[in-house]
């Protein structure tokens, strides 16, 4: 049996439109917002940013955080190999005026092997 191939519902969706997400709250949908859809639509398979006319709760999670400055937040780098593993790589990481300031001193290194 052929799998049924995922299809996007972001094709109606244009800048400006409007959309409550998961929590009840009105989002209007800009164009930093609706390429970021299309982006995790295409990075979680099978996984739509809206659905059933409101935003999902895991787009949310994804790209509405609400930094506010002197908040620490956890900065989070995933790495994963179907059927092998993975890892997860977390830095506490204060937000600033101007940005952030990752907390921890140790430097963060990768070798591949």
């Amino acid at each position: 049996m052929a799998s049924k191939k995922f299809s996007s519902n972001l094709d109606h969706v244009k800048i400006g439109d409007e959309f409550l997400d998961a929590d009840g709250i009105k989002r209007i949908i800009g164009k930093r917002a609706l390429k970021k859809m299309k982006f995790f639509e295409k990075l979680y398979l099978n996984t739509h940013a809206i659905w059933n006319g409101k935003i999902t709760g895991q787009f949310i999670e994804w790209i509405w955080n609400d930094f506010e400055e002197n908040m620490v937040e956890i900065a989070a780098v995933v790495f994963n190999r179907p059927g092998l593993g993975g890892l997860r790589l977390e830095s506490p990481t204060l937000v600033t005026k101007n940005g952030a300031e990752v907390l921890p001193k140790t430097p963060f290194e990768v070798d591949y092997i």
